[in-house]
């Protein structure tokens, strides 16, 4: 019986290890495709219109620009998704914070500082959240004081 209940408890060490392995990896994967999108959207030249779509490499079709001071709970009302990836947005004004969904889940998301991301969005007047599909997700690029700034193209 002792033989068996060690032969349980190993079994269960090694699905909890790969679970963690494989969060890691994702974790890892998530935060490479992150890194290259916010290279991408600091590197742009100035242009006429550009998707966001062509700037990103993880699939997703939405994508949520979430408002100074706006709660983590009303967040996850928002984009119909409780996550602790999810943070509260109660900073201030130069904070960016966008989330990017696929199919019902959080793919990535971008947090910080404007001045230290080197990059912002001008969008219309929005209260606490504006939620773009891929295909709207269209905008100019212009380079002002080597900030690149990205304003919305309404179709």
């Amino acid at each position: 019986m002792k033989g068996l209940s060690v032969g349980i408890m190993k079994k269960n060490k090694l699905v909890l290890l790969l679970g963690v392995l494989s969060i890691m990896l994702f974790a890892c994967s998530n935060n490479k495709e992150l890194g290259k999108f916010k290279e991408n959207l600091k590197e742009q030249s100035d242009s006429q219109k550009i998707s966001l779509d062509s700037l990103t490499n993880f699939e997703w079709e939405k994508v949520y620009f979430i408002a100074p001071y706006t709660s983590k709970e009303r967040i996850e009302n928002i984009v119909k998704i409780e996550s602790n990836e999810i943070y509260n947005n109660m900073v201030d004004e130069n904070v960016l914070y966008l989330i990017f969904i696929n199919k019902g889940q959080l793919v990535n998301q971008v947090y910080g500082r404007t001045e230290q991301l080197g990059f912002d969005f001008e969008l219309e007047d929005f209260n606490e959240c504006l939620e773009l599909d891929k295909a709207d997700a269209t905008f100019s690029v212009d380079t002002i004081d080597g900030m690149k700034i990205y304003s919305l193209i309404k179709k």
